[in-house]
């Protein structure tokens, strides 16, 4: 009789294990309505602070005339939708006014907003670890598709005389003026195609 009573008694501590951790979690929603709101806006915040810097990166390889990488682009863009749907989650519960009392409500919220800060942080910590480059150098025909150019004669000549200035290692410097409208920028860009080609320089920039 002692031995079914035990073996009784064990069974019962098994199933309130079970029983007792799930209820305990989702009763954690309610007694931790306002903590999960503030970790919420706290890990919002850092969010934004790591996609500006990623951003200041980005902006630097651009004017750099680097391409950026296709995963930091598609990061970026999930981050600011995730941020624009986080903040309007914060706003509509702030114009809500969830009373002490209405247990549903608070429950759902703070289920929700531990969720939203669930998933903020993993994009945080995908920053950090995947991001050591953002960029990228550019090939000679990506970075110069110069399909508008065309070569007139009398562009053909101005194109062969600068050509020649920039092979001369006593030129320091190369002008190329004129009127708006006349192709100066189609011209410089065709210039940099062959500099590129030629290997006369490593970088250009436009």
């Amino acid at each position: 009789m002692d031995c079914v009573i035990s073996v009784g008694v064990s069974i019962l501590g098994k199933i309130g294990e079970y029983t007792v951790a799930p209820v305990g979690h989702q009763l954690g929603y309610l007694l931790y309505y306002k903590r999960n709101l503030t970790n919420l806006q706290t890990q919002i915040q850092q969010l934004r602070n790591a996609k500006n810097r990623l951003q200041h990166a980005v902006d630097e390889a651009t004017r750099d005339a680097e391409g950026i990488e296709d995963d930091v682009q598609e990061w970026l863009c999930k981050v600011r939708e995730t941020i624009t749907k986080a903040e309007g989650f914060i706003q509509l519960q702030g114009e809500s006014n969830v009373g002490h009392c209405n247990f549903m409500s608070r429950y759902q919220l703070s289920r929700k907003a531990s969720k939203m800060a669930g998933e903020i942080h993993q994009l945080n910590e995908d920053q950090v670890t995947r991001f050591n480059k953002v960029s990228y150098r550019l090939t000679l025909q990506s970075a110069f598709k110069n399909k508008l150019y065309r070569e007139f004669e009398s562009r053909k000549k101005t194109l062969s005389g600068i050509m020649e200035a920039l092979r001369d290692p006593k030129h320091s410097m190369v002008v190329v003026c004129g009127p708006g409208g006349i192709g100066k920028t189609m011209l410089a860009e065709e210039i940099a195609r062959r500099t590129l080609r030629e290997k006369l320089f490593s970088n250009v920039i436009m």
